[in-house]
Formats: structure tokens, C-alpha cells, sequence
């Protein structure tokens, strides 16, 4: 299976599954071979973007960036705008 195919796959299911959950996930990247379960990884990768959607506050955006060579599979979901990034650290 090719990375895209199932990046485009998970995106899909994002979209689906938070629906009503705040704001949908950017997903981009580069294409590569992929040799795994990928009904495992999708379901692995929707779970996590999910989560990361819920957890981030009005305004805020998540990122999912992959990439992929022979040796190296790369999938970074990125939340932007948490509470953390406002400068609400706490009293730490």
C-alpha cells in the first residue's frame, strides 16, 4: 500500500469520526511503499488525531505531516494552539 493512499484513507475517517468535534485536521505529505497492517495503522492514526482535535482549544488547528523512505516511516500530528502555546503553563 502506498502512504498516500492510506493518508488519504485516515483523513477520510478524521473527517467522519470528529465530526462535530471542532475543526477537521490538515494532512500532507509524501508518498512511499508502505508494508504494515493498515487497517491497524488507520485505526491507530484516526484515535490520535482524534484526540488531538478534541483537545484543542477554539482557534486552534491540528497538523498531520508524513513522510516516508525505504528504512523510515515519519507520521507527526502537531496541535496548535494548546493552552500551552497561550502561555496558560500553570502554576508549575
Amino acid at each position: 500500500m502506498q502512504l498516500d493512499e492510506l493518508m488519504t484513507d485516515v483523513s477520510a475517517l478524521v473527517a467522519g469520526s470528529c465530526r462535530g468535534r471542532r475543526r477537521p485536521a490538515a494532512v500532507e505529505g509524501e508518498s512511499g511503499a508502505l508494508h504494515a497492517d493498515a487497517r491497524l495503522l488507520k485505526e491507530a492514526i484516526v484515535n490520535v488525531v482524534c484526540n488531538a482535535i478534541e483537545a484543542t482549544p477554539r482557534g486552534g488547528h491540528v497538523t498531520v505531516r508524513y513522510h516516508s523512505n525505504d528504512a523510515v516511516l515519519s507520521i507527526v500530528i502537531t496541535e496548535h494552539g494548546s493552552r500551552h502555546d497561550q502561555g496558560d503553563r500553570g502554576a508549575g
